[in-house]
């Protein structure tokens, strides 16, 4: 048996939001791949700035995530990378280790890749908290209604901008309420 080094593992990136358009800092040695492991996300969290933006959240449908696969071969250090990344604490960065737990769509996800681990962000919904409202499409539409123009077009962004196989209840509703479809495929490179 072959003794895999910290800097020969494979270690795969999670994603489903601005991380896909926005990588910034975070080092990527692939682009990203359109067949992550299906999640419950939702755009349940609001932003610092007042947007909504997707998060994992319990109790609601699970949708078509990313990946790539990170520069990194430590997981320690994926996970410190994607936490500055995402400007929190990698106490709020999701592991598992093949072979780890094998419960979970992520567990599963990874037994099926030639990955040895997988991170990926595990921000808080914070909805209710910040609207004092349950998540729902009609609530979700009205707190954006009644933001400011700035926050609104920042929300906007978001939206259209997220990878169009992240299906959600909220974001079909954006698209029929307010008309926000997806952005992202039709993005052309600069020539």
């Amino acid at each position: 048996m072959a003794i895999v080094s910290g800097l020969d593992r494979r270690i795969a990136v999670v994603g489903w939001g601005s991380l896909i358009w926005d990588p910034r800092e975070l080092p990527l040695a692939s682009s990203w791949h359109p067949d992550g492991p299906q999640l419950p996300v939702e755009f349940a969290r609001v932003s610092d700035d007042g947007r909504l933006t997707l998060v994992l959240r319990d109790g609601v449908a699970d949708a078509q995530t990313l990946w790539a696969l990170m520069s990194s071969g430590a997981l320690d250090e994926a996970r410190e990378q994607l936490a500055r990344r995402e400007r929190t604490v990698p106490d709020l960065i999701g592991s598992l280790e093949k072979g780890g737990p094998p419960e979970g769509p992520v567990a599963s996800w990874l037994a099926q890749r030639q990955l040895d681990a997988v991170v990926w962000t595990g921000l808080p919904s914070n909805f209710e908290e910040r609207t004092g409202e349950p998540l729902g499409v009609d609530v979700a539409v009205r707190y954006l209604e009644q933001v400011s123009d700035d926050t609104r077009l920042a929300a906007e962004r978001y939206v259209r901008r997220a990878p169009p196989q992240v299906r959600t209840a909220i974001r079909r509703g954006l698209e029929r309420r307010l008309g926000w479809t997806t952005a992202y495929a039709q993005r052309r490179p600069a020539p």
